[in-house]
């Protein structure tokens, strides 16, 4: 069962388990992390894009709009993609029990801190930074609306006092 082979075999007592090899294990669990890092990173590569945009229209311009969006995407998926190669050492196909001959795919945090320090860390750069950077972006975009939408209304006004 343990030859390097991705073998899948179905263990169930209260539920199914998909029991598969090292290399398909880490790979799993390596593209799961990576989902959450890219779709929060995709989404502050739209934020940094619609804020450039609108708050910096001759900026944003000045790069073609295809090399901006392709750039801020293209970073969002190299950075999800460097922030999930931690995966690969800290899961892996196990023993469950000693001497029991049954495997499964198991994280492994040796000194014990470091599972905590690891989930901080990926709550911080999964959740937090995005958060931030997403929220200044809207904030300063909602600003820059605001203050247009106020200049065009008193335009307005000047010219009803002219007629």
């Amino acid at each position: 069962m343990h030859s390097g082979l991705c073998w899948l075999s179905v263990i169930g007592r209260c539920g199914r388990r998909i029991v598969a090899c090292h290399k398909f294990s880490t790979s799993s669990k390596c593209t799961q992390v990576l989902a959450m890092y890219s779709s929060s990173y995709v989404l502050t590569a739209t934020a940094i894009d619609r804020y450039l945009v609108i708050c910096h229209p001759l900026r944003a311009f000045a790069w073609s709009r295809r090399r901006l969006a392709r750039t801020l995407v293209g970073g969002a998926w190299a950075g999800a993609g460097l922030l999930s190669l931690p995966q690969l050492g800290i899961w892996g196909y196990r023993e469950v029990d000693a001497g029991s001959g049954r495997y499964e795919c198991w994280s492994v945090f040796t000194p014990e801190w470091t599972e905590k320090l690891y989930m901080t860390w990926s709550a911080v750069a999964i959740y937090f930074i995005p958060l931030i950077v997403i929220s200044s972006a809207y904030f300063q975009i909602c600003a820059a609306v605001w203050a247009s939408s106020r200049m065009h209304e008193s335009e307005k006004k000047i010219y009803l006092f002219i007629y």
